[in-house]
């Protein structure tokens, strides 16, 4: 598990590996690295090309930036950590 300001990303839980972008790209982070040459930490990970709302009574949970994801890309790709959405 690691922490970066105050968000928990666990490596391999379903729940926990899961993380927005300031983008609202949908990352399922497969490894985290410290790249040397820029001294920041990145993620490493698949996008998650379709999210949904999980529910719609009494409002979309979008709202609350709640959704159910799918379609995950075959593609790596690598974000700064800096782009968390906190």
């Amino acid at each position: 598990m690691v922490r970066y300001n105050g968000i928990a990303i666990k490596i391999g839980s379903l729940a926990d590996s899961c993380c927005r972008l300031n983008d609202g790209t949908i990352v399922s982070v497969v490894n985290i690295a410290y790249y040397t040459k820029r001294n920041v930490p990145v993620i490493i990970g698949h996008e998650l090309m379709e999210k949904q709302d999980l529910f719609n009574v009494p409002c979309p949970s979008s709202l609350f930036e709640i959704y159910t994801v799918h379609l995950c890309s075959d593609l790596l790709g690598v974000q700064k950590s800096s782009e968390l959405f906190l």
